[in-house]
C-alpha cells in the first residue's frame, strides 16, 4: 500500500482551499473510523488526505467561535491517520501524525483527547525504539494533566487510555445508541448558574454532534447535554436530583431508553 499522497498532505503548509463544514467533517471521520475497523485500509488511505486538508483549513480560517470544534476534529483526523499508518508499517509518518493529533487536542483544550493522543504518540515512539522520548512525553503529559483547569476529571487520562486499549481503535468513550420506540423524553433546561464548576464523573464520546456528561456538585447530580454547533456549543441540563436518580437516568440514556 502506498502512502506517498498522505505523506505530502500531512504537511499542513501545503493546504489551500475553503474549509468544509463541521457537520461534514464529523460524518467523514465516523466513516473513516468504520472503514478502519473493517480493515478497508486502501479506502481509508484515499479518504484521509482530504480530511487532513479540510481540518487544517478549518482550524486556521474558520471563525473564532468554531476554532475549538475544528481543532478537535483535526486531532481526531490525525488520530485516525496515526492508527492507520501504524497498521500498514509507516512508523515515521505515524510519528508525525500522532504529534499533530496531540498538538490539535491541546489547541482545542480537550484534556482527555490530549491524553489519548499522547498515549498514541508514546506507543509509536516505543515502536521506533525512541524510549527516552516516550518517557519524556509521559512525564510531560502527566504534568499538564495535573495543571489542567478544564472540567475533565484528573483520572480521565487513565480511564481514556484503558478504554482505547480495550475497546478498539475507534473513538475514546461510549456512544449514545439509537432511542428505543418507547423511550422517555427528558426535560432539558438552561444550565444551573449556582454550581459553576461541577465534577464530571461520566461522559459520552465528543466525536458526535451531541455528547452527554454526568455532573455532580453542590450536593446534587444532573446530566449535561452539549450540542457542538457551527456557531458554538449549546448546553442544556436535566433538573438537579439525587445521585441515585441521576445515575438511573444516565443508565437509561446509555441504553436508548431515555433521550
Amino acid at each position: 500500500m502506498g502512502y506517498d499522497g498522505l505523506s505530502s498532505m500531512i504537511d499542513p503548509r501545503h493546504t489551500q482551499g475553503s474549509p468544509e463544514s463541521v457537520v461534514w467533517l464529523r460524518h467523514e471521520i465516523r466513516r473513516v473510523n468504520r472503514l478502519y475497523q473493517a480493515t478497508h485500509n486502501d479506502e481509508v488511505g484515499r479518504r484521509l488526505p482530504r480530511l487532513i486538508v479540510a481540518t487544517e483549513l478549518g482550524s486556521r480560517h474558520a471563525p473564532a467561535a468554531q476554532r475549538r470544534a475544528y481543532q478537535t476534529l483535526r486531532s481526531l483526523t490525525y488520530h485516525s491517520a496515526t492508527t492507520t499508518l501504524r497498521r500498514v508499517g509507516e512508523a515515521e509518518l505515524a510519528w508525525v501524525a500522532a504529534d499533530r493529533s496531540l498538538a490539535a487536542a491541546q489547541e482545542a483544550d480537550r484534556p482527555l483527547l490530549a491524553a489519548v493522543s499522547a498515549y498514541r504518540l508514546g506507543y509509536v515512539l516505543v515502536r521506533l525504539r525512541e524510549t527516552e522520548r516516550a518517557l519524556h512525553l509521559v512525564l510531560q503529559s502527566g504534568s499538564q494533566d495535573r495543571c489542567s483547569v478544564r472540567r475533565t476529571p484528573p483520572s480521565a487520562k487513565h480511564r481514556g487510555s484503558r478504554h482505547v486499549m480495550t475497546a478498539g481503535e475507534g473513538c475514546l468513550s461510549p456512544h449514545v445508541p439509537m432511542t428505543q420506540r418507547d423511550h422517555v423524553r427528558l426535560t432539558w433546561l438552561e444550565p444551573c448558574a449556582a454550581v459553576k464548576r461541577p465534577r464530571v464523573v461520566a461522559w459520552t464520546c465528543a466525536c458526535r454532534a451531541v455528547f452527554y456528561e454526568l455532573c455532580e456538585g453542590g450536593g446534587q447530580t444532573r446530566i449535561r447535554r452539549t450540542l457542538q454547533a457551527e456557531t458554538g456549543d449549546v448546553v442544556h441540563e436535566t433538573h438537579q436530583c439525587s445521585t441515585v436518580e441521576a445515575r438511573a437516568i444516565w443508565a437509561a440514556l446509555l441504553s436508548g431508553r431515555a433521550r
